[in-house]
C-alpha cells in the first residue's frame, strides 16, 4: 500500500515543497548573476515560510516588507535556523547586496567557495548528489560555477523545508504524540505492552511524520 503523503494543516501550509522542476527551470542555463539572484529569491521565499510556521500571527510583522538580514536575526533568534545556517544565510546575503552596489559585479570563485564551505556536512553532501542535475549551457563561461551554486542553494533549501514541514507537524500534532508517550510509560510500568506508534496514529487519523522525500516535488510540468 502507497505511503500516504503528508499534509499539514491549511494555516501552516504556506508554501508548497520545493518544486524541482520549477527550481532547474529558473536556475539552469543562466549566468551566475542570475542564479545568485534568482537562488536568493527562493531561499528567502522559504525563510519567510519557515518564520510564519513559528509564529501564531505573522501578519503583525509584516514579514514581506522585512530585510533579508532582519528575518535571518528573527529566524536566528527563535531557533528556527542553526548559528551555521544564520551564517550562511548571511554570506549569501552578502554576494546578493554587493550585486546591488555594482553594475558590472558578479559572484567569484572564492565568493561560491567560501558559501560552500560554510553549509553542514550534511548540506555539502546533498549538494554533491545534486550537481549532476544542474545542466548548465555549455558555452556559458561560468557554467561550472553556476553548477555548484544551484547544488548548494538547493540542498540549503531543501534542509530548510525539511525543518519547516516537521516543525509544522509537531506544532499540529503534539498534544497527541505527547499523550501517546506519556501512555506509553504508564503501560510500560504496569507490565503492559502498549500499542504501537503508528496504530495509535491509525486510530486517531494522524498522518505519518513528514520525511525527508516530502521536502521536495516533481508534480510540475508532468
Amino acid at each position: 500500500m502507497p505511503r500516504a503523503s503528508w499534509k499539514p494543516r491549511a494555516d501552516y501550509d504556506l508554501r508548497v515543497p520545493i518544486d524541482l522542476n520549477l527550481y532547474l527551470e529558473h536556475t539552469q542555463g543562466r549566468s551566475l548573476v542570475e542564479v545568485l539572484l534568482r537562488g536568493h529569491l527562493w531561499v528567502e521565499q522559504h525563510l519567510v515560510a519557515l518564520l510564519e510556521t513559528e509564529l501564531k500571527r505573522p501578519e503583525a510583522l509584516n514579514l514581506d516588507r522585512m530585510a533579508f538580514a532582519q528575518k535571518v536575526n528573527l529566524a536566528d533568534a527563535l531557533g528556527m535556523v542553526t548559528p551555521d545556517d544564520a551564517g550562511t544565510l548571511r554570506i549569501l546575503n552578502g554576494m546578493r547586496n554587493r550585486l546591488a552596489h555594482d553594475l558590472t559585479g558578479q559572484p567569484t570563485e572564492e565568493d561560491v567557495a567560501r558559501l560552500e564551505s560554510s553549509v553542514s556536512e550534511s548540506q555539502r553532501g546533498l549538494a554533491n548528489k545534486l550537481l549532476p542535475l544542474m545542466a548548465q549551457a555549455p558555452g556559458l563561461p561560468e557554467a561550472r560555477l553556476c553548477r555548484r551554486l544551484s547544488a548548494v542553494l538547493l540542498a540549503l533549501l531543501t534542509e530548510m523545508e525539511q525543518h519547516r514541514q516537521r516543525h509544522a507537524y509537531w506544532r499540529e500534532h503534539r498534544s497527541a504524540m505527547e499523550g501517546y508517550r506519556t501512555m506509553v510509560a504508564i503501560m510500560e510500568n504496569l507490565g503492559a505492552t502498549p500499542e504501537t506508534e503508528e496504530e495509535y496514529r491509525k486510530a486517531l487519523s494522524i498522518p505519518e511524520p513528514p520525511t525527508p522525500a516530502d521536502a521536495i516535488t516533481t508534480t510540475q510540468g508532468q
